[in-house]
Protein backbone atom coordinates (compact mmCIF):
# COMPACT_ATOMS: atom_id res chain seq x y z
CA UNK A 1 0.00 0.00 0.00
CA UNK A 2 1.23 3.61 -0.84
CA UNK A 3 2.22 5.48 2.07
CA UNK A 4 -0.23 8.30 1.33
CA UNK A 5 -3.08 5.70 1.52
CA UNK A 6 -1.61 3.95 4.36
CA UNK A 7 -1.47 7.40 6.23
CA UNK A 8 -4.96 8.10 5.44
CA UNK A 9 -5.98 4.74 6.13
CA UNK A 10 -4.58 5.14 9.80
CA UNK A 11 -6.12 8.71 10.22
CA UNK A 12 -9.59 7.53 9.68
CA UNK A 13 -8.80 4.73 11.78
CA UNK A 14 -8.25 6.97 14.31
CA UNK A 15 -11.29 9.04 13.72
CA UNK A 16 -13.36 6.19 14.07
CA UNK A 17 -11.74 4.97 17.11
CA UNK A 18 -12.58 8.73 19.07
CA UNK A 19 -15.94 8.29 17.54
CA UNK A 20 -16.29 4.77 19.62
CA UNK A 21 -15.11 6.39 22.50
CA UNK A 22 -17.58 9.19 22.60
CA UNK A 23 -20.60 7.23 21.50
CA UNK A 24 -19.64 4.98 24.46
CA UNK A 25 -19.48 7.29 26.93
CA UNK A 26 -22.73 9.34 25.67
CA UNK A 27 -24.54 6.21 25.94
CA UNK A 28 -22.92 5.64 29.95
CA UNK A 29 -24.39 9.03 30.69
CA UNK A 30 -27.96 8.48 28.90
CA UNK A 31 -27.76 5.26 30.80
CA UNK A 32 -27.42 7.47 33.99
CA UNK A 33 -29.64 10.01 32.75
CA UNK A 34 -32.67 7.55 32.40
CA UNK A 35 -31.65 5.86 35.56
CA UNK A 36 -32.52 8.95 37.41
CA UNK A 37 -35.75 9.92 35.48
CA UNK A 38 -36.68 6.36 36.23
CA UNK A 39 -36.01 7.01 40.33
CA UNK A 40 -37.89 10.38 39.77
CA UNK A 41 -40.85 8.61 38.01
CA UNK A 42 -41.04 6.01 40.05
CA UNK A 43 -41.19 8.60 43.06
CA UNK A 44 -43.79 10.64 41.31
CA UNK A 45 -46.03 7.22 41.07
CA UNK A 46 -45.80 6.55 44.78
CA UNK A 47 -46.94 10.05 45.67
CA UNK A 48 -49.79 10.11 43.15
CA UNK A 49 -50.87 6.80 44.57
CA UNK A 50 -50.73 8.19 48.31
CA UNK A 51 -52.60 11.37 47.52
CA UNK A 52 -55.42 8.92 45.92
CA UNK A 53 -55.29 7.05 48.84
CA UNK A 54 -55.79 10.48 51.27
CA UNK A 55 -58.46 11.64 48.90
CA UNK A 56 -60.48 8.09 49.13
CA UNK A 57 -60.53 8.31 52.99
CA UNK A 58 -61.36 11.47 53.00
CA UNK A 59 -64.32 11.08 50.64
CA UNK A 60 -65.06 8.37 53.34
CA UNK A 61 -64.67 10.23 56.26
CA UNK A 62 -67.04 13.29 54.26
CA UNK A 63 -70.08 10.72 53.97
CA UNK A 64 -69.71 9.82 57.58
CA UNK A 65 -69.90 13.14 58.83
CA UNK A 66 -72.77 13.87 56.33
CA UNK A 67 -74.66 10.92 58.04
CA UNK A 68 -73.66 12.03 61.46
CA UNK A 69 -74.40 15.40 60.75
CA UNK A 70 -78.03 14.31 58.83
CA UNK A 71 -78.99 12.11 62.01
CA UNK A 72 -78.10 14.94 64.71
CA UNK A 73 -80.63 17.46 62.84
CA UNK A 74 -83.10 14.65 62.57
CA UNK A 75 -82.91 13.74 65.73
CA UNK A 76 -84.02 18.09 66.63
CA UNK A 77 -86.64 17.89 63.85
CA UNK A 78 -88.39 14.51 65.39
CA UNK A 79 -88.12 15.31 68.57
CA UNK A 80 -86.82 17.68 71.59
CA UNK A 81 -83.61 17.25 71.80
CA UNK A 82 -83.65 15.08 74.69
CA UNK A 83 -84.76 11.75 72.44
CA UNK A 84 -88.75 12.62 73.55
CA UNK A 85 -91.11 13.16 70.59
CA UNK A 86 -92.54 16.99 70.87
CA UNK A 87 -96.09 17.56 71.84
Amino acid sequence: MEPEVRERFERIEAILHEIAVRHKAAEERMGKAEQKWDKRFEATRKLVEAGIGIVNKLGKRQLDLEKAHKAFLDSFRKGNGNGRPRG
